[in-house]
This record gives structure tokens, C-alpha cells and sequence, in this order.
């Protein structure tokens, strides 16, 4: 069994563990153990201590798993876990184990957990070399193996690991045979090979394993086949078989060549020549044969007057093979004799009698032949011996030797051209030669295109694949030679980066992991183009089908659901249509539904996606549900899930009566003086009803009784929408009484009745008190509630989401980040007197507010003003300027982590549109270190690539950075606030000011008034109105 350790551990770490387990009073290693696979996102749930231990935990190395510490459930770091990588050295069938230790406290108790970590197919089959080579002979039986040395490895486990092989383009020649003893490969011989048809076979070797989303390799098999001795030497056609000589040749002069074949090569190939010993003496004496070249030259200068034929019998002799002949008529002319020869004059390039002609010409003139001797062999012409693409035409004495058709150079690369002589020699000691072999060489040209061996690849590979895997390999062959058939391979120049070929070999990889949500389908257009000149292409298509997993969770339409449905609806009445989407296909696509963490009568309808009721609702025993709905996909191997919040608000309808809360009886009787007038208020009724809004209100009406023919002496303002019911004075009184309303009334004493403003209703009434309300003290301190609440509520749940942020990806030792948990604490602390100051202080500001505005003037007929009063809003005045002052510092302070956060979101939008490679897109990072938010030697400190881009994608990250901006704009509407509350505050005070001073003049004019009156004897009348106010 493996057990992985951290590589990193360093001594001052383990220090720190042996001398707290010092203080440990006892080690608990029971069967508590854990597994998770490999390479988890950072945040994976792994699993949970608190099923066997009570809480608080503390985990002491945080390296691949952070533990919450109140909950005891740990998860995955930004170190991902790579089993290959913790357990090298283990087998394939061993588990790979890492010990992690946790304290349990207060008891202080040690636990030591094993976690498992289990494989998951992320390594492709492995190839050591690309190509594999093998001999095989030509003359292998059928059936015969042969074992292949170079196997794909695979460093997964398990089915993870295990291989199949099966060969492609193999033609029927061979197959595969899987050893059952053994993890040998074995090749099988299935057709007969011959060398001199195709010398090599080139098949791919494909390794897939067994994982659950198989990945491959391919290495090209080559099997080159090895020549045997079973071919023997024959003569070609074009070897001569006479030839015409002077007798006055010198020695040495070459009279031929004979040329044999051998299709088998090496030594198996090698042809010696010789002469016949049938050949007679006095050829042997005049005639040499070469062994090796098949030259035959004279050994002596030839002297002859006579003509006469020599008869050469040559022989081809190979290795184990019976020799081949052929016969070779030399003539000799006389010295005196005139021969007739065949002048040629090249006009296609040549060389030593050879002419050389590119492929896929039009018919074109090579040379002009012309017969040269006396007049006797004018009745003589020249032929072209056989069947060859080439003609002569006869032209004023002349022959134009040209091309019948384009020449092939795929099809034949050298042509033998043999003219022979027809003619009547004038005498008959004049020999006429028999023929003139001219060899044309044909020229390869660039006139074929590369050949897909497939006009269309298909291949399917799991989204989230590694980057860098290779995918397929193509391959296209081309007639042509040399630079005209050397291959290369390419892509559309509109095909996505994120696809490279090899352009040698074909290969073609992905260098980014796939998604299957962006694009399912990936259709690559591959090229192959040759080297020549203009180069020659092809195309072919490779459709890549992206195979899902289950990696995106289900997604609510809004987060938070509101419905609104009206009481006592029937059981199963819907209340919503839910919302829910899920990216991926198949069962991982599936949603399904669930209530969590409610006892309301409310269940989900999944055929249809709604919420429905259980049972009756009234909205009088409760008129608001919260719930939470459970979203789950069916994946494999882990369902994910996502929750959204929902509030239910029950509609009230009118199904309740009001009751008569006083009087209490429903027969009161009262009784009314008769010296009572007009306005005089009899009783105060008071009734309720359990409905809301509309259904609520209660009108009253004063009827009276059916016996009492005159009309009811009482009567109520039809303004005030009430209804009261009487009957006369000395009798029982009912009434009824549908909202809350008082009536003037009186006793049977003498006390004076209480006056009742017979020309004000309700209307002028509320008129007249909200034109005293203190209307911009009411706004200020709104805007100071909402924006001090704002601010404080968002900005203490970000701090703690903060705290959590730079816990899971930017620090892994508590150590780390301690600093920065006192500092989050203390500033939540710094928070709640905020809130506690401001709640009162704007209590305080509403207050202020009344007093400086005309409400007491409303109310009491006159106004007064203090000089305590006036004091106190200056003291406001002062105050508040100042709290707007320091608030200012407050609200700039709040745009610092608005500004982290803007940056952080930026880097992550980057890197998300990002083109390059992803090497330099790992060099974008966000350093929480270098805003002071952590010590420099914390670790990592920082996150980079994409790492940073799966930060930025996390709820918890999105949900900080929305509550820092809204805790900035709580901290602007607060400023604003105080601002405003001190600008009307200095124009209150500046009113008072005024009406101080105007009272004053008319106090001074007043006294002056009186003064005169009393000198006049009390006749003028007084500008000024009567005034009981005391202005000080």
C-alpha cells in the first residue's frame, strides 16, 4: 500500500507538529478513512469528520485538503492531488494513500485519517518511439508471428490502464494477436509477401485503454520485407543481337553491351557474364566479354578484307540460378566496302547518346536521323522497331524522330527507341547496318496531387481532455519523386488554435481542454501539399466529436424565486413554474427537483417544473413562505446540484368578518344630555378585521330603528366613510363599524361639551398635518438608514467572504493569513458600532427635524423659538459636518477593495479572451501579496492562468465582489445624506434667524404702538396683531 507525503513539508513545519504532539493527550487512529479521486477541482467536497468527531477541528498540513473548521467537511486546495505524481513508485494495483492529521478541540485529541486518492483516466497510452520497425522475410509462410517489442505504457491503474491494440491500413497482410499469457503483441502474417510487388507495409498501432472515456495512442508500424534468392537473371529486349563492324577496327573498340535483370536485390541481384564455350576460337581470339559490365570489345586491331560473321554466345550467370543466354551476330565489312550509316542530330537535351524529356509533354520533335553512303542505298529508309510512344516521319531526306503521346514518368521512367534500315544496297560487297538503339529518359514532373488515405477521419474525445493528447495521426502518399512527392501536412488557417498538426508526420493534438457546451462538434479541414514547384494539395475533413461530462451543476433562471397565490386555493394548485437549465446532454442534462429545509405545504411537480400546494393556505396563519429548491443533474460518477431560494406571499381575499372590539356588548345603551349640541361625541367604537388592504377597511353608518318614524337625531360627516347604526337616546344603541374612527361624546354632567371643527374633514385634517411634515429630514434620514444599512450588511458579509476567499486559494497555513482574520474581525467590530451610532443618531436627526420645522407651529397656534432650541441645531450643524467630514475618509477607504476586486476581474476577463499559448497565459496572475493582504513568504500567495479564471467563475468570488460595490455605494448614499442633513439644517437655522429678528421688530413696533396710544388717549388702532409669543 502507497503512502504519498507532501514534498514540500519543511523542518520548521514538522517542528511545529512534534512539539504539539507533546501537548496531545491521546492519539485516536480508528477506521475513520476517506478517498477522493485525483486532480479535483480547488473546493471539492472530500469528505467529513464531523459523522465521527464533535467540532471544532483544525487540520495541520493544508496542502491538498483545507478543513472547515466548525463543520469539519475538508476540501481540495489549488494544489490539485496527481496520483501518479504522489505514489511514483507504486504498482499499478497498489492504493495510493496520503496520511493527513487533524486535532479535535477542546479535548486536544490527535486523528490521523488515511485518504485514498483514486485514479481517474487523465493519461493517454504512451508510445516510447513513434515508429516501429520490423524485418519480415518475402518468403514467410502464412501464419507465421512475430513478436513486437516496443508496447504502449500507461500510467493509470486499474481498467484506467489497461490496453487494447488493432491495427489500421493494414491491407489484409497482417493483424494483431493479444498474447493471453502475457501483455505481449504478437503480429500475424496473413497474406503471402513479395518483395519485388511492394517491398514495405505502413500500418498505424493503435493503443486505446479501458477507462470509461478511452483515450489512445498511435505509432506507426513499418514492416520492411526482406529479399530472398528466388528470381534468376534474363536478357533484356534491348540487349543487341547483331552488330555491323569495319575491318579496320582498332583494338579495344567497343562493339556492345548485353544487359541482364535480376528483380532481387543485393547479392541475390549480382549477374557475371561470360561467354559460351560453344563460341568458336577465333571469336574468343578476336573478342573480349567484361564479367561484370557485359562490355564486348576487340582485343586486337582487325585487318580484314573479307567480310564474315562471328556468332557470340553470352551467358548471365546468378547466385544458385541456371544461367540465361542470349546471342549476339557480330559482321565484319572489308576494308574497301562502304558502309551506310544512321547520323543522328540531337534537339532534345542529351547526353552520351541519351536524351532526356520531362513527363506529360506534347508530341515534340528529339532529333533528325539521316542516312549517310553512296548512291547505291537511295532506295534504303529507317523504321522504328516495336511498340514505343515514339515516331519518325519522313521529311525532304530526312526523319523527324517525335513523341506520339505525353510520356509517363509514373508509368515508365526509360524507353529504348531501336531504328532499323530497310533498303537494296546497290552492290553487294556494301553491308547495311540492321539497327540504332537511341534511350530516352523520362523526367518526373509535379503531376500528382498527395492522396488522403481517407477522404473523411472521425474520432470522439472527452471534453476536459489534457492539453497536449495527441488525437489522430493522417497520412497522404504521392505518386510523384523527390521534392515532388515529399509530404507536408497543415491546417485551415480559420481552423482554432487550439489544433496543431505535425506537418511531417501528421500528427494532430488539441493544446487546450475541450468543451463540449461551447462547441460538441469540431470539423478540421487538413491539408496535404507536396514540395513541388507550383506544389499540388488535397484536402480532407476530420470531425472530432466532443463526448460529455457531467461538469456544469444545474442553473436556476434567478436565484431567488417570488410567487404570489391567493388563499384557500384548492390542494395541487400551482403556485410557479420553476426555472432550471443544465448545460450538458444525456442524463447529465437531467434535472430534477426538490423542496429542502421547509415544513411548508408545498412539493415539486418534475413533469412539469412546478411548484405546487399540499394543502389549504390561509393567509391569516401565515402569509409568507421561505424554502429552498435542490436542483440535481442524474450525472455520473457525482450528481452535481445548485439550490435557489424561494418566497411565497399569500393574497389575502375577504373571507373575514369584522368584530366590535368596543363596545363589548353588541346591545350598549348610552345615554345623552338633553342640553347637548350639535358636535357633541356620543362614544368611540372600535372594530377589526383579520383581512389586509381592501378587504380590511370598515365603513360606518348610523341607522336609525325601524319604530322610530323621524329620522336619527345623529349623524357622521359622509367624508369619513363611516356607517354607525342608533337607536334613539333611551334606547339600546347597535352599532357597526367597518375601519377605525372616533365620534365626539359626553357624559350626563355638566362638563361643557368638547367643540368639534364643523367645516374640517378627514381630508383637510391630513392636509394640513402633512404640510408640517419635516420632508428633507424624512429623505436624510432615509437615505442615512438605507445607506448606513447597505454599507454595513454587505460590507461585514464581504469581509468574511474575503476571509474565506484567501483561505481556500491564496494561503494554506493558518499561519498565513492570521494577521488578516484579526484585522477582518476588528473592522465587523468597528461595523456593528456603525450601525448602533447611526440607528440612533438618525433617530436623533428625525427628531431634530420636527422641532425645526412649522409642526409646533401647526400645533400650538404660534411658534417659539428657544435659545436652548437654537443651540441645539447649531450643535446638529456642527456635528453633522463633521461626521460628513470623517465619512468622506470612510467612503474612500471603501473603494479599496473595489479597486482589488476591479483589477482581479479584469486580469480573469484577459485571460479568458486571451489567443496565445498557454504558457504566457499562465503568466497572469493576481498576487494577494503584494496588496499587504498577506505575508511575502505565504504560499502560494497568488493564482495564476487558470487557476485565476475557475476563481473569478466561482459563486463565492462574483457574490464578494457584488457586496464590496454595494457596500461603496451604502457608504456614497450615507455621505450624501449627511450632506444633505447639514444643508438643511443651516437653512432651518438661518429661518429662525429670521423670525427672530422680524419678532423682534414687531415686539419693538408694538411697544411703540402703546406708547402713543396711551399719549392719545387710547384712539388709534393698533397695526400690529395680538401676540402671546415669547421670542428670546
Amino acid at each position: 500500500m502507497g503512502h504519498g507525503t507532501p514534498d514540500n513539508m519543511n523542518w520548521a513545519g514538522l517542528l511545529q507538529n512534534l512539539l504539539l504532539l507533546v501537548h496531545l493527550r491521546q492519539i485516536i487512529c480508528g477506521s475513520v478513512w476517506f478517498s477522493v479521486p485525483e486532480e479535483q477541482e480547488p473546493g471539492t467536497l472530500a469528505g467529513s469528520l464531523s459523522k465521527h468527531f464533535p467540532p471544532p477541528y483544525q487540520l495541520l498540513t493544508q496542502e491538498y485538503l483545507w478543513m472547515d473548521k466548525n463543520t469539519g467537511n475538508f476540501y481540495t486546495t489549488e494544489q490539485k492531488m496527481d496520483r501518479e505524481a504522489l505514489c511514483p513508485e507504486e504498482t499499478k494495483a497498489e492504493e495510493c494513500i496520503i496520511l493527513h492529521n487533524a486535532i479535535v478541540r477542546p479535548s486536544g485529541d490527535l486523528i490521523q485519517f488515511p485518504v485514498i486518492i483514486q485514479d481517474i483516466n487523465d493519461n493517454a497510452p504512451h508510445f516510447e518511439n513513434s515508429e516501429i520497425h520490423l524485418r519480415v522475410s518475402e518468403d514467410v509462410t502464412v501464419g507465421t508471428s512475430f513478436l513486437l517489442d516496443d508496447q504502449a505504457q500507461d500510467r493509470d491503474a486499474g481498467l484506467n490502464g489497461e490496453l487494447k491494440y488493432h491495427l489500421e491500413d493494414t491491407d489484409g497482410f497482417f493483424s494483431l494477436k493479444i498474447d493471453k499469457d502475457g501483455p505481449f503483441i504478437v503480429l500475424v502474417v496473413q497474406a503471402a509477401l513479395d518483395r519485388e510487388i511492394q517491398d514495405h507495409y505502413q500500418m498505424a498501432l493503435v493503443a486505446t485503454d479501458c477507462g470509461a472515456d478511452p483515450l489512445s495512442a498511435t505509432a506507426t508500424l513499418i514492416v520492411t520485407v526482406t529479399d530472398v534468392n528466388d528470381n534468376c537473371p534474363s536478357f533484356s529486349s534491348d540487349s543487341p543481337r547483331s552488330v555491323t563492324i569495319p575491318g579496320d577496327s582498332p583494338k579495344n573498340m567497343l562493339i556492345a553491351q548485353v544487359r541482364a535483370e535480376d528483380p532481387d536485390t543485393g547479392p541475390n541481384a549480382a549477374i557475371v557474364y561470360s561467354l559460351s564455350p560453344k563460341v568458336s576460337e577465333r571469336a574468343k581470339k578476336l573478342f573480349s566479354l567484361d564479367s561484370l559490365t557485359g562490355h564486348i570489345r576487340l582485343t586486337q586491331d582487325l585487318q580484314s578484307d573479307n567480310s564474315e560473321e562471328l556468332v557470340l554466345k553470352v551467358l548471365a550467370s546468378g547466385h544458385h540460378c541456371p544461367p540465361a543466354d542470349t546471342q549476339v551476330t557480330v559482321s565484319v565489312l572489308p576494308k574497301a566496302n562502304q558502309e551506310l550509316t544512321i547520323k543522328i542530330g540531337f534537339i532534345a537535351e542529351h547526353q552520351n547518346q541519351t536524351m532526356v524529356l520531362p513527363e506529360n509533354q506534347p508530341p515534340t520533335v528529339l532529333a533528325v536521323l539521316e542516312l549517310e553512303g553512296d548512291s547505291s542505298f537511295k532506295g534504303s529508309s529507317l523504321a522504328i522497331e516495336g511498340e514505343v510512344p515514339f515516331t519518325l516521319s519522313p521529311q525532304n531526306g530526312k526523319y523527324l524522330l517525335s513523341t506520339s503521346k505525353p510520356l509517363d514518368y509514373e508509368m515508365k521512367r526509360e524507353h529504348h527507341i531501336s531504328v532499323v534500315v530497310h533498303g537494296r544496297p546497290g552492290e553487294a560487297s556494301v553491308i547495311i547496318p540492321s539497327r540504332h538503339v537511341i534511350r530516352v529518359l523520362v523526367a518526373d514532373v509535379n503531376d500528382n496531387a498527395p492522396q488522403f488515405l481517407q477522404s473523411r477521419y472521425q474520432l470522439e474525445v472527452g471534453e476536459n481532455n489534457q492539453p497536449g493528447i495527441p488525437l489522430l495521426q493522417v497520412s497522404a502518399s504521392d505518386a510523384d519523386s523527390g521534392h515532388n512527392g515529399r509530404v507536408t501536412y497543415s491546417l485551415d488557417k480559420h481552423t482554432s488554435t487550439i489544433f496543431n498538426i505535425d506537418s511531417v508526420t501528421g500528427q494532430l493534438t488539441v493544446s487546450a481542454s475541450l468543451d463540449r457546451e461551447k462547441q460538441g462538434i469540431h470539423n478540421l479541414t487538413v491539408f496535404a501539399q507536396d514540395s513541388g514547384s507550383p506544389p499540388l494539395e488535397s484536402v480532407t475533413t476530420v470531425s472530432i466529436h466532443v463526448l460529455d461530462q457531467n461538469d456544469n451543476a444545474p442553473v436556476f433562471l434567478t436565484p431567488h424565486f417570488i410567487f404570489f397565490i391567493p388563499e384557500n386555493v384548492p390542494p395541487f394548485a400551482q403556485v410557479g413554474r420553476v426555472g432550471v437549465t443544465d448545460p450538458d446532454e444525456g442524463e447529465n442534462g437531467n434535472t430534477e427537483l426538490h423542496v429542502v429545509n421547509s415544513s411548508g405545504p408545498f412539493v415539486v411537480d418534475n413533469t412539469q417544473g412546478t411548484l405546487r400546494t399540499t394543502t389549504d393556505l390561509d393567509r391569516e396563519t401565515e402569509d409568507r413562505y421561505e424554502l429552498y429548491l435542490l436542483a440535481s443533474d442524474h450525472g455520473h460518477p457525482v450528481a452535481l446540484t445548485s439550490t435557489a431560494r424561494v418566497t411565497i406571499f399569500v393574497e389575502d381575499i375577504n373571507d373575514n368578518q369584522p368584530k366590535v372590539i368596543l363596545p363589548s356588548s353588541n346591545s350598549s345603551c348610552l345615554t345623552v344630555s338633553p342640553s347637548a349640541i350639535a358636535g357633541t361625541m356620543v362614544t368611540k367604537i372600535y372594530a377589526i378585521d383579520e383581512d389586509s388592504g381592501m378587504n380590511s377597511e370598515i365603513t360606518y353608518t348610523a341607522v336609525a330603528p325601524e319604530l322610530v318614524q323621524n329620522s336619527s337625531p345623529f349623524q357622521v360627516d359622509s367624508r369619513k366613510r363611516v356607517e354607525i347604526d342608533i337607536r334613539g337616546p333611551k334606547t339600546s344603541c347597535a352599532y357597526h363599524q367597518r375601519t377605525s374612527c372616533s365620534v365626539s361624546s359626553s357624559s350626563q354632567t355638566n362638563l361643557s361639551p368638547e367643540r368639534i371643527l364643523p367645516d374640517m374633514g378627514c381630508y383637510d385634517c391630513c392636509m394640513r398635518c402633512l404640510g408640517g411634515v419635516p420632508y428633507c429630514s424624512l429623505v436624510a434620514t432615509l437615505l442615512c438608514f438605507s445607506g448606513i444599512a447597505l454599507f454595513c450588511g454587505c460590507g461585514h458579509q464581504a469581509l468574511t467572504e474575503t476571509e474565506r476567499l484567501i483561505e481556500t486559494y491564496f494561503a494554506r497555513n493558518l499561519q498565513d493569513y492570521i494577521t488578516l482574520a484579526y484585522i477582518i474581525q476588528y473592522f465587523q467590530y468597528v461595523i456593528y458600532g456603525l450601525a448602533s451610532f447611526f440607528f440612533l443618531y438618525c433617530i436623533v436627526l428625525l427628531a431634530e427635524g420636527f422641532y425645526t420645522t412649522s409642526v409646533a407651529k401647526q400645533t400650538f397656534g404660534e411658534f417659539r423659538s428657544t435659545m436652548c432650541g437654537r443651540c441645539l441645531s447649531s450643535s446638529f450643524i456642527v456635528m453633522t459636518y463633521v461626521l460628513a467630514v470623517l465619512w468622506l475618509l470612510v467612503f474612500a477607504f471603501s473603494a479599496l477593495p473595489v479597486y482589488f476586486f476591479y483589477n482581479m476581474d479584469a486580469t480573469c476577463h484577459t485571460i479568458d479572451v486571451l489567443t496565445e499559448t498557454p504558457a504566457s497565459i499562465n503568466q497572469l496572475c493576481v498576487d494577494a501579496r503584494q496588496y499587504g493582504l498577506l505575508p511575502w513568504n505565504a504560499v502560494p500567495g497568488k493564482a495564476c492562468g487558470m487557476t485565476l479564471s475557475n476563481v473569478c467563475k466561482t459563486r463565492e468570488y462574483r457574490m464578494t465582489y457584488d457586496l464590496y460595490i454595494a457596500a461603496f455605494a451604502g457608504a456614497g448614499i450615507t455621505l450624501l445624506a449627511l450632506v444633505h442633513c447639514s444643508l438643511h439644517l443651516a437653512v432651518n437655522q438661518a429661518y429662525l434667524r429670521k423670525l427672530r429678528h422680524r419678532a423682534k421688530e414687531e415686539r419693538r413696533g408694538y411697544n411703540l404702538y402703546g406708547r402713543l396710544q396711551r399719549d392719545r388717549g387710547g384712539m388709534l388702532c393698533s397695526p400690529y396683531p395680538a401676540s402671546t409669543s415669547d421670542i428670546s
